[in-house]
C-alpha cells in the first residue's frame, strides 16, 4: 500500500502554509533567527525540519502548532523509509 505521505515532503506543506500567509523566506528568517539555507534544505527535502523550525512556525504562523509539523515530518520520514524500493 503506498502512502500519500510519502508524496509530500514536510518542507512541500510549510511551503503552502507561507504562501497562503504571504511569508517570505526572508521574513521567516529573520523572524525565527533560523538561517534561509536551514529553510531551504526543509522546503527542498534534503534536511528534516527539527524541533526547533517547528517552534519557529507556530511563532510565526499562529495558527499551527508545532506539534503538527512534528509529527507530519514524523510520519513523512516513516512513510519514506517503509515504501518499496523500486528497481
Amino acid at each position: 500500500m503506498h502512502s500519500f505521505l510519502a508524496d509530500v515532503p514536510t518542507g512541500k506543506v510549510v511551503k503552502e502554509y507561507l504562501d497562503a500567509y504571504s511569508i517570505t523566506k526572508e521574513e521567516l528568517s529573520l523572524k525565527t533567527g533560523i538561517s534561509i539555507d536551514q529553510f531551504d534544505q526543509v522546503l527542498f527535502g534534503s534536511s528534516r525540519l527539527t524541533e526547533e523550525m517547528a517552534l519557529g512556525l507556530e511563532k510565526v504562523l499562529g495558527v499551527v502548532p508545532a506539534s503538527y509539523w512534528l509529527n507530519y515530518e514524523a510520519k513523512y520520514r516513516g512513510a519514506i523509509a517503509s515504501a518499496p524500493v523500486l528497481s
